[in-house]
């Protein structure tokens, strides 16, 4: 793992952006996670809000609040875009904001790294979100997920004209043939795609005191190796060690999924 200190807080923005423009692809999801620092947090939970976090999947001492958008590719003066879902907006292209320091995020890059990702299905993502751009945000899909999640039913709440952020991103992979994690659009959370086995973190970025750490290879929740061993199976290799067993032919008893649209 390593771990670059970028200076100098008028040029740290544009460093991030050439990293992660060094190394991502089209289609390739950007995750803000924020609330993660107990020094910094802005938000508290009370009982009642840590009882629906634990029917959305999070643990009672997890504080981390995750937003999922899709990497567009380079963008003018240095910057990168984005297609996501927010909002106020709905699905839109957009760019990582110059105000990202100020907010105190952390920034991880992933890529799907399931067999069934090809060029050709990398293009097709990218068009099947730009295709969805002026997308209504499903609001009233958040008042349903604990009851869908907790009994495994469609999101009553959902309305199937509208996508939360993380529904825009699977809605553009399924339409290409990829499949990134088993549950069904308005059922799922941005954190749901995050762990998914066939997701791999290639670059975390986060402010450091008035320095820039970028992380290359961190991990999956590398901030909190309590919640690292909470979520994620501690025998689980990282995800290139378990394809490159996998296509080896070798007896590997955690082989990342293969989910065929």
């Amino acid at each position: 793992m390593a771990i670059l200190t970028l200076m100098a807080l008028n040029s740290r923005q544009k460093r991030m952006c050439r990293q992660i423009v060094e190394v991502a692809e089209p289609g390739d999801l950007l995750f803000y996670i924020s609330n993660i620092n107990p020094d910094t947090n802005k938000e508290e939970f009370n009982l009642a809000r840590r009882l629906k976090r634990r029917l959305d999947g999070f643990d009672f001492a997890d504080n981390s609040i995750f937003h999922v958008t899709m990497y567009a590719g380079p963008g003018k003066r240095g910057k990168v875009n984005l297609l996501e879902s927010v909002t106020k907006e709905g699905v839109r292209e957009w760019y990582i904001s110059n105000n990202y320091m100020q907010q105190g995020s952390r920034l991880e890059l992933a890529r799907f790294t399931g067999a069934e990702m090809t060029p050709e299905k990398r293009e097709r993502i990218i068009e099947n979100a730009k295709s969805l751009v002026g997308t209504s945000f499903d609001v009233g899909a958040t008042r349903g997920l604990p009851i869908s999640r907790l009994l495994g039913l469609p999101n009553p709440f959902s309305d199937y004209g509208k996508l939360m952020c993380q529904d825009f991103v699977m809605l553009s992979y399924l339409f290409a043939g990829v499949k990134i994690i088993d549950k069904d659009i308005g059922a799922a959370i941005d954190h749901d795609l995050y762990r998914s086995p066939n997701l791999e973190v290639l670059i975390a970025t986060e402010p450091e005191g008035k320095d820039f750490k970028v992380t290359l290879d961190p991990g999956k929740y590398s901030w909190d190796e309590k919640l690292r061993e909470k979520y994620l199976p501690s025998n689980q290799d990282s995800v290139r060690e378990r394809i490159e067993t996998y296509a080896r032919g070798l007896a590997n008893p955690i082989q990342p999924r293969r989910l065929i649209f």
